[in-house]
């Protein structure tokens, strides 16, 4: 997790910003949690906390760590995760651009910068509403 909070802290990314940003959401309660390595119950105290390995990989895709990265530090199982992300993420962003062109390309008398724009305009709102599902 240190890696982590070097790489969201060099991202300048909020907890709760880090959190929208991980595939499926998590809160940025939960990321400081996670981060911090334990979450305080009423009455109990400290609990120790760590991430599943499907939530240490969306965490490690944020911020930018390679699936090497997780290996290094004894993640396997996150790293093979994250690497399945990616392949997925590339597919969809491949997708994505596809349908944004062909989007654009209905657009009549536009020239080709305009249209450039245009498709990179589509295919950024098409990866938000991705991102909000």
């Amino acid at each position: 997790m240190k890696l982590i909070r070097e790489r969201r802290k060099r991202l300048h990314l909020s907890y709760d910003r880090a959190g929208q940003m991980v595939p499926g959401r998590i809160s940025g309660t939960r990321w400081r949690q996670l981060e911090d390595g334990y979450r305080t119950i009423r009455d109990v105290g400290r609990v120790p906390e760590s991430a599943p390995p499907v939530t240490l990989a969306g965490m490690a895709f944020v911020t930018g760590l390679s699936p090497d990265d997780l290996r290094g530090e004894g993640h396997d199982e996150a790293a093979e995760e994250l690497v399945h992300l990616i392949e997925v993420r590339t597919r969809d962003d491949g997708e994505t651009d596809a349908e944004a062109a062909r989007m654009a390309g209905i657009a009549v008398g536009l020239n080709i910068r305009q249209q450039k724009w245009l498709t990179g305009r589509i295919a950024s709102d098409l990866r938000q509403l991705r991102e909000q599902d």
